[in-house]
């Protein structure tokens, strides 16, 4: 394999610490910055990371020169809808006018007019859509990324999704983990307990079969999929091979996040409405809290409480919720800006939860979310003073340079 060597690097932000640590309170010097830098790749995996003073003499193929920027893992977005038809921006307005999210979504909008212009759309241009958001996400320094179904709610519109997403992933230099989230909402004139099993008895074992999706995610909240309805999906989805998270306690706390524990599920999701006993559950299980601050953001909404979450030992992860109606934005760096501001976490946890964190929550933790020997050369380059300076100058993109798989995917500097 060829080696690469990348010098001139001001600051490394390893989080070997958060890493040792598992992702729990992470503190500054659990960041493990490294002054004066450098990395050793070896095709697709870190070799060697170190201070310039301690890099070991050796003949590499190519040279790669970080020109003083600061080096993170690359960057994590552990909870999007990035594959979907249409927009939804007269309903923004709508909400300015004072009309709720839930006052839309039973008037035949929200989700389900996201349903009706993905049904619309063809698989090609679904694909067409997932790769200009994926390009851009690349440009933030975006090296694995979750995406999700749930705009088709039936059976050849929520295949088509996952076909996109598998064609995405054969073609995008970016590492997708693929969520089968049928349990979105339920399908206009289809009894909720009927949909419930379509998706057990028809949508599952085809996607179990054909290898469509990486996880099973249920929107359980009022108005949405109750307990019951949500532990038959959860059941049948682990019976086909599926990994498990969920969307919880987003309006109303139903239990949600303690049945995602008692499946070790890998992610609750949302949590603002999350009960003491959910957080209880949650403590107690690795199961890792992911918290969507851009909804909250965009909605005028209450924040989840990652404060609390984090002083009783949640590994907790931030992600854009990148989708059409309550979080149209992919700038992942901005949601720990949110975080930092509006949820009260520390620097060191805002930034974990966008890195080591984030690829916890999706299981890859020992590929990937902290620079070390061993794990996949995913490494994003910021053209800024310090590690500090990430959230701190928000709105604006600082990424010059994305390594993926030990080769530059973005090369702006």
């Amino acid at each position: 394999m060829s080696q690469t060597l990348i010098s001139n690097i001001s600051q490394m932000v390893t989080f070997q610490g958060v890493a040792k640590k598992r992702g729990r309170r992470p503190t500054l010097q659990d960041l493990g910055v490294i002054e004066n830098s450098c990395i050793i790749l070896n095709g697709e995996k870190i070799q060697w990371v170190g201070p310039k003073k301690k890099l070991p003499k050796l003949s590499v193929q190519k040279k790669i020169d970080a020109k003083g920027m600061v080096c993170f893992p690359g960057l994590i977005d552990a909870h999007t809808h990035l594959v979907f038809g249409g927009s939804r921006e007269d309903e923004f307005a709508m909400r300015a006018q004072g009309k709720s999210y839930l006052d839309i979504a039973k008037s035949g909008g929200g989700i389900l007019s996201t349903v009706q212009s993905t049904q619309s759309a063809s698989l090609k241009s679904l694909i067409q859509f997932g790769k200009k958001r994926l390009q851009y996400a690349r440009t933030l320094g975006v090296t694995a990324i979750e995406m999700k179904s749930g705009y088709g709610l039936t059976v050849k519109d929520e295949l088509k999704m996952l076909h996109a997403i598998a064609q995405l992933k054969k073609t995008e230099k970016t590492h997708i983990v693929s969520t089968f989230l049928g349990a979105h909402a339920f399908p206009k004139n289809m009894h909720q307990n009927a949909y419930t099993l379509l998706i057990c008895e028809k949508m599952l074992p085809e996607i179990g079969r054909k290898k469509l999706a990486d996880f099973c995610d249920v929107f359980i909240d009022s108005g949405f999929f109750n307990l019951a309805q949500t532990k038959k999906i959860l059941l049948t989805a682990q019976k086909n091979g599926l990994h498990l998270r969920i969307h919880s306690d987003e309006f109303k706390a139903l239990g949600g996040t303690e049945l995602a524990v008692s499946f070790k599920a890998k992610s609750v999701d949302h949590l603002i409405a999350i009960s003491k006993k959910g957080v209880l559950a949650l403590k107690n299980s690795d199961t890792v809290a992911t918290l969507l601050p851009g909804t909250s953001f965009f909605l005028g909404k209450p924040y989840a409480p990652a404060r609390k979450l984090i002083d009783a030992g949640v590994v907790v992860c931030f992600a854009t919720d990148f989708n059409p109606g309550s979080s149209t934005t992919q700038n992942l760096p901005f949601m720990t800006t949110l975080a930092m501001t509006q949820m009260k976490v520390t620097l060191a946890e805002a930034l974990s939860g966008i890195t080591y964190n984030a690829a916890k929550s999706l299981g890859l933790e020992q590929e990937m979310g902290s620079i070390e020997a061993g794990k996949l050369a995913n490494l994003a380059f910021f053209e800024i003073p310090n590690f500090k300076y990430f959230p701190y100058h928000y709105g604006e993109n600082f990424c010059k340079l994305v390594i993926w798989k030990g080769k530059p995917v973005v090369h702006l500097a």
